[in-house]
């Protein structure tokens, strides 16, 4: 990701689509095309800024990858990065950094994320997988690698922010439980997991800061 952007176009920027049409232009036919409808929608390119605040150090594989969500005020992006250096006896390093935007064409670099301290290659915050809205805010979830033995990815990290732009890493209060997943409404949070044993569990929070686990079972 080094000197590039990441690119979502619907077009060429300068283009029209037509709605409701198949384009089918092969070079024998550049003029051919089957419509239902004669109006058009010009689409615009956004580029999303590129990540300067990882420098990648020489001897190193870089990925990077970049998760974009919107939300009633606009759009949020974190770009996700991975080096593993040449030399295996070296630990993998991992960062996210946020970035924003109110119509999606123009981007915003944020910062980088605080991690959690157990972010290694193994158990740690692969990238940002879902941003739920709530009472509270805006709510990040960080997952780690999906399980060994084929199981769901679990959240290994919270952050929460009231305008996209500034997060702060919140604590994981569900002791051994795993959560799989958390979704917001006017009401609160509330996050699905297994407990240790295997079984479902439910926490819920009204503001996405404390939580409550749930003393009604769930079944499977």
């Amino acid at each position: 990701m080094h000197g590039r952007s990441h690119s979502i176009s619907g077009g060429d920027g300068h283009g029209e689509r037509d709605a409701g049409c198949i384009r089918d232009q092969p070079d024998h036919q550049p003029n051919r095309k089957s419509c239902t409808h004669r109006h058009t929608h010009r689409l615009r390119r956004a580029e999303v800024p590129t990540d300067d605040l990882v420098k990648p150090t020489p001897g190193t594989q870089v990925f990077t990858s970049t998760n974009i969500f919107g939300w009633s005020k606009g759009y949020i992006g974190f770009e996700s990065t991975q080096m593993y250096p040449d030399d295996p006896a070296k630990p993998a390093s991992f960062s996210v950094v946020a970035e924003s935007s109110v119509d999606g064409l123009s981007w915003a670099r944020g910062s980088l994320l605080q991690l959690p301290p157990s972010s290694s290659e193994v158990d740690g915050v692969a990238g940002i997988g879902r941003v739920v809205e709530g009472p509270g805010g805006l709510l990040a979830l960080g997952y780690g690698p999906a399980a060994v033995c084929g199981g769901p990815a679990r959240v290994r990290g919270l952050w929460i922010s009231s305008d996209g732009v500034t997060w702060s890493l919140e604590s994981m209060p569900f002791g051994t439980d795993g959560i799989f997943t958390i979704d917001a409404g006017g009401a609160g949070y509330i996050a699905m997991g297994e407990r240790a044993d295997g079984q479902p569990v439910l926490w819920t929070s009204t503001a996405g800061t404390k939580w409550t686990r749930s003393t009604t079972p769930v079944s499977p």
